[in-house]
């Protein structure tokens, strides 16, 4: 009997992460192009966005032109990444995207200052705020993770420690997935709840 999985679920990145990357400008109908070329490649899920600071992230200063722009393709779901309440608002005002929410807690507090602008205490503050805001705007909780958990350039590793001692107890993705389940709607929590606690 074989071990592989029947299927296996791709979240395509590439217009996220790749055109906020680039140091050159990319024009906007390059971009929109770009993205309908991959609804055709049999992809279910496209991360097209960022909404994010176009000063800090230049390349992601056109991400409501960018949504406007592009034709969906039908059984596809395009989203778009955000860091902050204000990021969550604009995805939401696009009316166009499939809004997933999700809590990201960093082991490194120094690529959490970098990348957030928010040292460990402000990350658990804003994870509390913005479940509020899923909760009230009806956004399904997808995933809660521990980012930047592996590798030393930024302190990950030796961070992780003072992570789970900044949740209190019990440990740090009990808690997550415990506040997940008290305040929003999962499409299955059984599942989140247990994927959590083995984190």
């Amino acid at each position: 009997m074989s071990d592989f999985p029947k299927s296996v679920k791709i979240n395509e990145e590439g217009p996220r992460e790749g055109f906020q990357i680039e140091s050159g400008p990319i024009p906007t109908a390059r971009k929109i192009e770009f993205i309908e070329a991959l609804s055709g490649t049999g992809l279910k899920h496209i991360q097209i966005v960022s909404f994010v600071n176009p000063k800090k992230v230049p390349g992601m200063a056109d991400a409501e032109e960018v949504v406007r722009g592009f034709r969906p393709a039908p059984g596809i779901k395009y989203t778009g990444l955000w860091l902050n309440e204000k990021g969550l608002e604009r995805a939401r005002a696009t009316g166009k995207l499939t809004l997933e929410g999700k809590i990201s807690i960093y082991a490194s507090e120094k690529f959490s200052m970098r990348n957030n602008n928010r040292n460990t205490a402000q990350e658990f503050e804003y994870a509390h705020r913005v479940l509020d805001q899923y909760k009230e705007h009806g956004i399904p909780v997808e995933r809660a993770s521990v980012a930047a958990a592996f590798g030393r350039g930024l302190g990950c590793v030796e961070n992780l420690r003072q992570l789970d001692h900044a949740a209190a107890s019990p440990s740090m993705s009990s808690r997550i997935a415990a506040a997940i389940l008290a305040r929003c709607t999962l499409p299955n929590p059984s599942n989140a709840s247990s994927h959590c606690a083995r984190l």
